[in-house]
């Protein structure tokens, strides 16, 4: 019930391999369709092979294999991939997958939020496992998260599919149909979370630091190869990988230690690492008007990230160190930023108060008059934001969530800046898209975790596409949750982002070393899965978000 208006849905529908809701507005296909892209083939349909039959508004779906010991494998091929908001927020879904064995369920929602959902439960059998199939650049790279695969050890499988408004109410049927729901415990051998800190700032300070007097990235931090126990220098691997050079996602160790002497950590070459590092950034990665390459031998390429990103650097190193110089290269950055086309794009933690409180702050008073220059550019900035709403535009992504979080994170740190109400208009507007990124599973990996399906290939040495339970970038919803827990006075947005952090910490290994991402399904196109990457790239934006999480005011 919402106001007066009771949300009624019918039946679920499997009209050839077609699977809809009855009253869906949007009319939305749950399934891939054949000639949706030119990759999908009559295998990658859902299967009608078995018996299917109607039991009252639900579909019921029972499956027979052999009795030959194997694992075997049927396509529950959801409609989770990102041709564009438009589409996505109406026609797609996020299949939030739980192999829970006898209990097992997808709960599938609807990109935008919006009801009706579809769900299924494993009613007889069990749901071992699964398999992602058809990923890479020909199956449409980053935007199409594959074929999913059920694994199941069982000879009889049987499945009910049947429609939800969301998380209550899936919960809800899924008991009353006669399964069982797993409430989520966090593990009780969790570290806390600044004995994680300190073991991974320790491991950078001793291993990632690049000493070498004649390069231009001297006080470089780059990335760490698990398995050779070495540096990974970037620029001298064949072919050179922009994801893995000494910039870009890199700068967010910097940023690390930045925040965390801030607040308490100490080592003997904690400041000389870093002033040593922002000497780097300044000296390899930015031209004389400021802006800000990928890598110190990127001589014409600026991404708009990257901007953001050592704008947060240096706004943290003028924080930290209190050198005015750095307060002065935060502001240049910033407005670099916007001058190099800022306006129309999303950026990824811009610094929005913490730049205008500084400046603002500042004993100097021509940085005082800047705050207002700033003020002025975030406003032109965060308005396109508000103003989209769910009409994101494509960027390395057609759609993500580290799209829709981060542009929800702007409007709720504008509302906080400015007490616009626009501001928060536009983050309730986001608040549904955000959300339906996460599952409820009763697993660290999964449990408030976002879904995200290609940071394996791009940033891990073992070049795996695939879902990446848990990425870091999944934390950009806890600094949104924080905020918005700030904003609403709901602690229950304060406890997810605590949790959604403690869920990167598989993530970090207990001596310190870190690797990239977590490659959770059991098989990605017939390659093993269940593994950490071997490399350490850019996992430490983790615990920048857990530091201001666990630190800051609540």
């Amino acid at each position: 019930m919402i106001g007066n208006l009771l949300l009624v849905f019918s039946a679920v529908i499997l009209n050839g391999h077609d699977l809809k809701i009855a009253g869906d507005k949007y009319d939305m296909n749950w399934a891939l369709s054949l000639g949706q892209y030119e990759w999908i083939q009559e295998s990658d349909l859902w299967p009608t092979w078995g018996e299917t039959f109607q039991d009252g508004e639900d579909i019921v779906q029972r499956f027979t294999f052999p009795h030959d010991g194997k694992t075997h494998r049927i396509a529950i091929p959801f409609n989770d991939n990102y041709p564009g908001a438009e589409e996505c927020v109406t026609k797609r879904c996020h299949a939030h997958i739980w192999p829970g064995g006898t209990n097992g369920w997808v709960c599938a929602i609807r990109m935008g939020g919006k009801v009706p959902h579809l769900g299924l439960m494993i009613t007889k059998g069990s749901f071992d496992g699964y398999a992602i199939t058809k990923r890479g650049s020909k199956f449409g790279g980053s935007n199409f998260r594959g074929v999913i695969i059920l694994l199941t050890k069982s000879n009889e499988l049987e499945w009910r599919i049947f429609s939800h408004t969301g998380w209550d109410d899936f919960k809800s049927k899924l008991i009353q149909k006669g399964g069982t729901w797993v409430d989520y415990v966090p593990p009780a051998d969790l570290p806390d979370f600044d004995t994680v800190l300190k073991k991974r700032l320790d491991f950078i300070l001793e291993n990632q630091v690049y000493h070498n007097p004649e390069d231009i990235r001297d006080g470089a931090l780059i990335p760490y190869d698990n398995e050779t126990k070495k540096q990974y220098c970037g620029w001298l691997q064949e072919p050179v990988i922009s994801d893995r050079s000494e910039g870009r996602e890199r700068v967010g160790m910097g940023i690390l230690l930045a925040e965390a002497m801030r607040h308490g950590y100490t080592h003997p070459a904690a400041e000389t690492t870093l002033r040593n590092y922002l000497e780097y950034v300044h000296r390899a990665l930015q031209d004389d008007k400021f802006r800000v390459r990928g890598a110190a031998d990127d001589k014409k390429k600026f991404r708009i990230y990257n901007f953001a990103w050592v704008t947060r650097l240096y706004f943290d190193a003028y924080e930290t160190l209190g050198d005015e110089k750095y307060l002065d290269w935060g502001y240049n950055t910033a407005m670099a930023a916007f001058k190099t086309g800022g306006y129309n794009f999303y950026m990824i933690d811009f610094p929005i108060l913490q730049s205008i409180r500084l400046l603002e702050n500042s004993h100097v008073e021509v940085e005082r008059g800047r705050a207002k220059l700033l003020r002025a550019e975030l406003e032109k900035w965060a308005s396109n934001i508000a103003k989209n709403g769910l009409n994101v535009p494509k960027f390395e992504v057609k759609y993500e969530q580290s799209i829709i979080a981060p542009a929800a994170n702007t409007m709720a740190e504008m509302y906080l800046l400015t007490h616009d109400e626009k501001y928060l208009a536009a983050a309730k507007v986001l608040l549904p898209a955000v959300e339906a990124f996460n599952g409820h599973q009763p697993d660290i990996h999964l449990n408030d975790v976002g879904i995200r399906h290609w940071d394996g290939y791009w940033f891990g040495k073992r070049r795996v596409w695939g879902d990446t339970f848990p990425h870091y970038w999944s934390a950009i919803t806890a600094d949104f949750f924080r905020h918005w827990a700030l904003i609403t006075g709901d602690k229950s947005y304060q406890r997810r982002a605590e949790n959604i952090i403690r869920a990167q910490y598989s993530l970090f290994n207990d001596d310190g070393s870190a690797g990239c991402a977590y490659l959770y399904a059991d098989e990605y196109d017939g390659k093993p899965g269940k593994f950490l990457d071997p490399l350490a790239n850019d996992q430490d934006w983790a615990l920048v978000f857990g530091v201001r999480v666990f630190s800051e005011d609540k």
